[in-house]
């Protein structure tokens, strides 16, 4: 799902070793608006994933309550949602907005993160929730993480954020 059909286009023309995925035939692109479009398909997906702009402009709506309530109807009952959720460095009023807002529609969620250097900050945090699975079966995409499949790293559950976000 793209809004933009032009950023497609200079993907595929600016950065062909990233979009090359873009012309296997099992991809298919939407250029539609990405909350118009979950809100119209209800029950039909098994994973959502959110790699979403910055809550600017057009994509404020991407990191609000009723965004993340359409993306859990359009979810079958086993349906998994991921969102990219910003920076803890450089975000730290949002996050916790956002983990509450995905809280009210998710049984079961989770924030993590992940090590992008070319991120500011160098770490981004992504939320993954599930309707009816729980979080010790989670593993880790690399196999590295043996155990719980997502644990919070220590800063990140400095008092503030576990009294706003119920990190454990």
């Amino acid at each position: 799902m793209e809004i933009d059909r032009r950023v497609v286009e200079t993907s595929i023309e600016y950065l062909p070793e990233i979009a090359c995925g873009l012309k296997d035939p099992k991809v298919e692109v939407h250029y539609k608006d990405g909350i118009k479009y979950v809100q119209d398909h209800k029950n039909e997906f098994d994973i959502i994933l959110v790699d979403s702009t910055d809550p600017i402009g057009p994509a404020v709506g991407l990191f609000e309550g009723d965004f993340y309530k359409s993306c859990h109807e359009a979810l079958k009952e086993d349906g998994i949602f991921v969102a990219q959720t910003e920076s803890p460095y450089y975000n730290e009023e949002l996050i916790p907005k956002v983990q509450k807002d995905i809280r009210a529609n998710y049984p079961i969620t989770k924030l993590y993160l992940a090590f992008i250097p070319t991120y500011p900050g160098g770490c981004w945090s992504f939320t993954m929730d599930q309707r009816n699975m729980i979080p010790r079966q989670w593993i880790s995409v690399t196999g590295l993480v043996t155990k719980p499949g997502i644990i919070t790293p220590k800063y990140i559950r400095q008092p503030l954020f576990c009294q706003t976000l119920s990190v454990n």
